[in-house]
């Protein structure tokens, strides 16, 4: 119904039918930019006025006590592969990967997007100064808590491997598979962080959303940029 109505309103104003399907991303992609926007805002106020700490704590207690050595030992190595030698190995995989389908520039658009999402991340955890969960943490981390640095390039990474996922010409079956296993590695990265103790509840979600906010907006960068070269093109 939703998509219905999106062709409908680009109909209205988009003559041109190569152009109409990037018309279609730039607007899911704006409205999932502005929900995004105002999770986290709205995320940060709760925050701010401590709304959050009851949440946290019982999210937080919830997961020590599912502590094992085995499950310890699977989240650590979860979270490792969420640290920029985990991406390291992915990111050299999806690149052999894409270069011999002929679309290495897409690699080198995740990685630039990936590596500006990390210094953002920055900028919003100095902003923000939340000190970490440290009473009952199993892995050492530094600098500030929210937004979690691993929940939003987590997002960010895998959000943008389903995009090229779908800029793929392969099985719709098989897009929906990588978009299933995309979205349950990036979920599961955050959980980790949570049963490490190195982070709160919220820092998670927090991370989740300004992941979407700057994944959104690259894309739209994107998909605008390919209008402004189709349009070009004809002229």
């Amino acid at each position: 119904m939703i998509k219905k109505s999106v062709d409908k309103l680009i109909d209205k104003y988009v003559s041109d039918k190569e152009l109409k399907p990037y018309y279609f991303k730039i607007s899911i992609c704006s409205v999932t930019f502005l929900i995004s926007l105002i999770s986290f805002v709205s995320l940060y106020i709760l925050l701010y006025f401590n709304s959050l700490n009851e949440f946290d704590e019982q999210v937080s207690s919830a997961f020590v006590s599912l502590r094992s050595p085995f499950g310890t030992k699977i989240m650590k190595f979860i979270s490792e592969a969420g640290d920029a030698l985990g991406y390291l190995f992915i990111v050299f995989l999806t690149t052999m990967i894409l270069f011999f389908k002929k679309v290495w520039k897409l690699a080198l658009q995740g990685v630039l997007i990936l590596i500006l999402a990390s210094g953002l991340n920055i900028l919003l955890k100095g902003f923000v100064a939340r000190p970490r969960p440290f009473e009952d943490s199993l892995v050492y981390a530094s600098f500030y808590s929210f937004p979690s640095g691993h929940a939003m390039s987590a997002m960010v990474f895998y959000g943008f491997l389903i995009h090229i996922v779908f800029s793929l010409e392969i099985k719709p079956f098989l897009k929906y598979l990588f978009t299933l296993i995309f979205v349950f590695i990036s979920f599961i990265i955050g959980l980790s962080r949570i049963y490490l103790g190195v982070h709160y509840a919220s820092d998670i979600l927090g991370g989740y959303f300004a992941g979407l906010i700057w994944l959104m907006f690259c894309l739209m960068v994107i998909y605008s940029l390919k209008i402004r070269t189709i349009n070009t093109n004809k002229t």
